[in-house]
């Protein structure tokens, strides 16, 4: 597995939607990072669709690293969230304030 960094911005707080797992800060985060067709956060995990993904920060490269999944035509992965996003998800859906944060996620796709 490879760590992504993730940073969640002013901007995917203020377009981001409380209690929509698709449009969540987190998920507009991921997204954008991973160039997924759809990416959904719960609780607990993130779930990630698309035929590939591109990483705008790959680990050793300024170059942009594309990956397909494991199906060519429409896939899922499955990642789990690291325990401080998963409290500020939380926070974020009870209408707390919350500060924009980076995490790193491992993903199986690398």
């Amino acid at each position: 597995m490879t760590k992504i960094k993730v940073e969640v911005t002013d901007a995917d707080i203020r377009h981001g939607q409380s209690g929509n797992c698709w449009r969540c800060p987190v998920a507009l985060a991921i997204k954008r990072v991973t160039r997924a067709q759809e990416v959904n956060v719960t609780a607990i995990d993130v779930s990630v669709w698309g035929d590939s993904v591109v990483l705008d920060t790959p680990p050793t490269s300024s170059a942009w690293t594309t990956k397909r999944l494991s199906d060519p035509c429409w896939s899922l992965e499955r990642v789990q969230l690291p325990t401080v996003v998963r409290a500020w998800i939380r926070a974020f859906d009870d209408n707390k304030p919350v500060r924009p944060f980076f995490f790193h996620l491992e993903v199986p796709w690398l």
